[in-house]
């Protein structure tokens, strides 16, 4: 049964898609059967990946629950659904429906059985596609800058969880915390973790470092650990990968 994780903050940049196809790509080479569900209309997991397939397939479970067509990645064990520019239309033609923040989690219910995790990169915001994928997932990891003014971004985030969870049949909640683009040396790091440790107690994952060959891995098509198995991006996301399976019970 899979652990269906989306990986959500409504701000842009913060890392999502690094944490989504980076863990996905990492928790995959443990020997775990992993699917990554791109619900950002660019499609920047699916480019990172490699792949490019602009099949309507997401926005048909989106839109009125349709089974989802899944992709082999040239990663072993892990496979995609790729997002398509047609996700952008989705809310204003599903607006009013009753139910419909649900068509998601119907048709990833089909693939449980399949895969041991699920990660649905969410695109920037809180409208009906993240919504659409909280009300999917069993947990939240809500990747942030480490930065003050972020803090209040992640109450706001839990804010929208909990109203969430009151209307679905699970409780879903913050799995964690993914500090990213860290300098670990500043004082300001200091005090974010200090706050974020004091708001969210056991919450909070191995840090993020600021690293060109995150910023470069895209650009190759490759997730992190096959790019540059020994920077520090990569060392990074392996802890913050075992840290999600420890959590989760993958281990």
């Amino acid at each position: 049964m899979a652990e269906i994780i989306a990986v959500a903050n409504h701000k842009g940049g913060v890392g999502k898609t690094a944490t989504s196809v980076n863990l996905s790509a990492i928790i995959a080479s443990k020997n775990k059967k992993v699917l990554l569900i791109d619900m950002d209309p660019q499609g920047s997991s699916s480019s990172w990946i490699g792949s490019d397939n602009k099949s309507d397939s997401l926005y048909n479970s989106v839109y009125n629950a349709a089974p989802l067509e899944t992709e082999k990645t040239e990663f072993k064990n892990l496979d995609i659904v790729s997002g398509s520019y047609s996700l952008a239309t989705v809310e204003n033609k599903i607006t009013g429906t009753k139910g419909s923040e649900f068509n998601l989690y119907k048709s990833i219910l089909k693939l449980k059985e399949k895969y041991s995790y699920i990660f649905i990169d969410c695109p920037p915001g809180l409208g009906f596609l993240t919504v659409s994928a909280i009300s999917a997932s069993s947990g939240i990891l809500l990747p942030l800058e480490a930065h003050p003014l972020s803090l209040r971004g992640i109450v706001d985030m839990k804010r929208i969880i909990s109203a969430i969870s009151s209307r679905s049949e699970s409780d879903v909640d913050i799995l964690g915390i993914v500090p990213c683009r860290v300098h670990t040396r500043r004082a300001l790091h200091k005090e974010v973790m200090e706050s974020l440790e004091k708001s969210f107690p056991n919450k909070i994952t191995p840090v993020i470092r600021e690293n060109v060959s995150l910023a470069e891995a895209p650009a190759h098509c490759k997730p992190i650990n096959i790019y540059a198995p020994k920077s520090n991006g990569s060392m990074d996301y392996k802890k913050v990968a075992a840290w999600v399976m420890k959590n989760t019970g993958g281990v």
